[in-house]
């Protein structure tokens, strides 16, 4: 017998997910400063995987790096 308990209609929380990152509120264009350039690359690189908006991390013209969405 295990040692686990079975429960039945429990509700299985919604798969919403906070990030600190504002994906779902930018648009083809938008972008954000990065402030810890690997851990946003990572992210980018996690979210582009599962998603079809794409985004991309590069160094401005003006030496600040960016996040932005390009598609």
């Amino acid at each position: 017998m295990s040692e686990y308990k079975v429960e039945k209609n429990v509700p299985m929380p919604t798969g919403t997910k906070l990030t600190k990152y504002p994906w779902k509120e930018m648009e083809v264009g938008h972008s954000f400063v990065v402030d810890d350039v690997p851990r946003v690359r990572s992210a980018v690189q996690r979210w582009n995987n599962t998603h079809k908006e794409k985004f991309v991390v590069r160094k401005g013209h003006d030496g600040i790096y960016r996040c932005w969405r390009s598609e």
